[in-house]
């Protein structure tokens, strides 16, 4: 079991290392920037994750007793 996890951890530091070095020489390919359409999503969904954060007014959702409008 050790021989087992002593290999796995030395391909990935050799797996770990070969991206680095791609990385550094600029071998590396970066994706495409995003399309319009792409990020007007991802503006509209942060802005929803941001104002789920906030915790919602219940009071104008009920009456002075206390009942659903």
């Amino acid at each position: 079991m050790i021989t087992v996890l002593q290999g796995g951890l030395l391909e990935l530091d050799q797996k770990i290392a070969l991206a680095i070095q791609n990385v550094l020489s600029g071998e590396i390919t970066l994706p495409e920037p995003a399309n319009p359409i792409q990020q007007f999503f991802m503006q509209m969904v942060t802005e929803r994750m941001q104002s789920a954060q906030k915790t919602p007014d219940l009071s104008i959702l009920r009456d002075e007793n206390g009942k659903f409008k």
